[in-house]
Parts: C-alpha cells; structure tokens; sequence
C-alpha cells in the first residue's frame, strides 16, 4: 500500500510538471486584433541595435595579406576560404575586451529599445553555447564565453528587447555544399545546395539550434536570413 502511494504521488508530481511547462504558443488561428496586440511593443519600438559578429571579425576583411572586395562577414565566400582553412579562425577568436554592460547601455543612450545579433552566420559559427555542435564560441575558442548570454543579462537588467538573426544557409554544414555550376566563389557559396539524402538531417540541426535559442534566451524576434536557397 505505501509503495502503489509513493508511486501515485510519484506519478502526480511529473504530471504537475508537464502540465506548469510553458506550452509553445500557437498563432495559426491567430485574429487580426491579436495579432495587433502582439506586435504593439514592434510597432512601437522603431529603433534598434542590429549586430553582425563572428570568425569573420578576425580576418577583418583580408586574406594571405589581400584586402578581398565585399562585406566582411562573406569573406569565406568572397575569398574562397576552404572550410579547414576559415575553421582556424576559432582558435584567434578571443575577444577579451568584449563588454556586454557597455554595448547593451550605448544603445539605451542612443534611445534604441531592442537589439539583434548574429546567432549564427552563413559560416556557421554560433555565438552561444550551442549543444549540438562544437563549433561555437565556448567549445572552439579560447575567449570560451556564451556571447548571447552575456548581452541577454544585460538586455534584461537595462530594459532593452533581446533578440537574434539566424541564418538558414550554412557554410559549415555537412549536408550543405558549394554549388559547382556557379561563375564565382561568392556565388557558388550564395548558391549553396544541399544532398538530398541529407535534407532532413540539416533541418533537425537547424530546429535544434533555434529551439535553444528560444529556450535560453527568450527572444522577442527571430530574424531569419538565407531563405533564397533553392533548396529551401
């Protein structure tokens, strides 16, 4: 009798448990007013901080001593780095004078009421302490500190909206590789196809990595870049 009650009371507390977890919300059937509601405090806001940061920082634009044309955070791209060759770029990584408290209080001076930064770029490379990979800024860098977590606290203790860009293509990932028939190196990653036999699995890696996101750090937006890969 007092086993079958401890596993009743066993059994009620998990279901306490499920039951009190946050539910994902839902906004198919979502009205027009909801909606409005919703996307007040957007609407509202107007003015932001939209951070690009990654590897792509530590060449800064150059290459075996070229300054290669274009945006920086494409280097990989527009340079035709091999995979190998920008993966080292992790190991010079060490922003040691990286200051989440000042970053986060500029734009509350400067009158911005959200921020977005880079989660993870084209390269690959995430900004936080991703579980389901390694290449990421606290298992392949010496800085070894979750950059998104750091602006998060900060976000929160100043009253400023936390949020993330995330890109769909992906250099980095093995199901992912480089278009053969494009005329540059720029457009042959743009253009990145994917092995159909590996559709999925890029797509689980990719839902796994939002899911932490969202989970851990509880942003307001996800800003989704990529998206014009034909595979997609």
């Amino acid at each position: 009798m007092k086993r079958a009650s401890l596993l009743i009371l066993g059994f009620l507390v998990i279901l306490s448990m499920i039951l009190c977890q946050k539910a994902p919300k839902d906004y198919t059937h979502e009205t027009k007013e909801e909606k409005d509601a919703r996307m007040q405090w957007w609407r509202d806001a107007k003015f932001g901080m939209f951070i690009h940061w990654g590897l792509y920082a530590v060449p800064a634009g150059e290459y075996k001593g070229e300054r290669i044309p274009g945006i920086g955070e494409w280097i990989q791209a527009s340079a035709n780095i091999p995979g190998e060759e920008y993966e080292k770029f992790a190991g010079q990584f060490n922003p040691t004078k990286f200051n989440a408290a000042e970053w986060v209080a500029l734009a509350k001076q400067a009158g911005m009421k959200y921020m977005v930064i880079t989660s993870k770029h084209h390269d690959g490379f995430a900004l936080f302490d991703c579980k389901v990979t390694d290449y990421d800024v606290v298992d392949a860098t010496p800085y070894g500190k979750d950059i998104l977590a750091q602006l998060k606290a900060e976000c929160d203790k100043q009253g400023i909206s936390f949020n993330t860009y995330y890109s769909i293509l992906d250099w980095h990932h093995p199901a992912q590789h480089i278009n053969p028939d494009a005329k540059n190196s720029r457009a042959a990653h743009g253009k990145n196809k994917i092995y159909a036999d590996r559709k999925q699995e890029y797509i689980d890696y990719m839902k796994a990595q939002l899911k932490e996101i969202v989970d851990n750090y509880d942003v307001d937006v996800l800003w989704f870049d990529g998206e014009w890969q034909d595979w997609w």
